[in-house]
């Protein structure tokens, strides 16, 4: 597998490691410039896969979707409030 041979993209990803989420958070909603209704559709989207994936048959998909993010179950709605 090759390295990553950026040294300016990895310093940008180091950079931000320590960085206020909230911050960030906005700054990325700022640069996105999506409309009110792709911001919506994304949302909802977004709310249909774990809906898609809670309702999955193989136990722990959702745990692990959740691991993998860095997410507990509530913080789905309220991040959701925060990003619009």
């Amino acid at each position: 597998m090759a390295r990553d041979s950026s040294p300016i993209l990895r310093h940008q990803i180091d950079a931000g490691t320590y960085t206020d989420q909230d911050n960030v958070l906005r700054e990325l909603v700022r640069n996105a410039h999506l409309s009110p209704e792709e911001r919506v559709k994304i949302t909802q989207d977004a709310a249909q896969i774990v809906r898609d994936i809670r309702g999955h048959t193989s136990p722990g998909i959702m745990e692990v979707f959740l691991a993998e993010y860095g997410l507990s179950t509530d913080e789905g709605d309220r991040g959701q409030d925060r990003a619009l």
